[in-house]
């Protein structure tokens, strides 16, 4: 596993685009590269996906139609626990 959220854009873009077939990404959400420059996760993804040679998975939803592939969705809606409700 490699993680690339400690890098700038450049640095991680040319790492995303190295990657050798076999490999997969399991994209979460970039809100802040390495050099602090902030994104909105789906700009980031957007991104990277332009330089991706692999096929990208995500854990919400929200990322289909930006370049994911699929991926095991996570439902954090019925996983929020409801304030004030018994």
């Amino acid at each position: 596993m490699k993680s690339t959220h400690s890098l700038g854009r450049r640095r991680s873009e040319f790492t995303v685009g190295s990657l050798s077939s076999g490999t997969v990404i399991l994209y979460g959400a970039v809100l802040r590269d390495g050099a602090g420059r902030p994104y909105l996760p789906h700009e980031a993804l957007e991104l990277l996906a332009k330089v991706a040679r692999v096929p990208i998975y995500a854990v919400t939803p929200a990322m289909l139609g930006r370049g994911v592939v699929g991926g095991r969705f996570l439902d954090f809606a019925s996983t929020t626990p409801m304030n004030g409700h018994d």
